[in-house]
């Protein structure tokens, strides 16, 4: 008797925590926050490196790569990267 309580307690709270991602990914949706175009997509294949390095407190995060490099002003945070420099060749 016990055990079914908590399966059911259980089955509850999954579905409640589904239902919340459900409508924060529409709400994400309606408002045009698309988590795909966040950061900048490139391409590193072949024999490229790729190097992480950040200021003293965070605040700056730094992606160098033998085709872009990439800046966060924010630690890192989504929507915060820009790209600084772009190696077309």
């Amino acid at each position: 008797m016990l055990k079914d309580r908590f399966v059911k307690f259980l089955l509850s709270v999954i579905a409640l925590m589904l239902t919340i991602l459900v409508v924060q990914n529409y709400f994400n949706s309606r408002l045009g926050k698309a988590d795909a175009q966040a950061i900048p997509q490139i391409e590193y294949t072949g024999d490229n490196a790729v190097s992480v390095a950040c200021s003293a407190d965070g605040q700056y995060v730094y992606i160098v790569g033998t085709k872009a490099v990439l800046v966060s002003n924010d630690h890192g945070r989504r929507d915060s990267w820009q790209k600084v420099l772009i190696n077309n060749k």
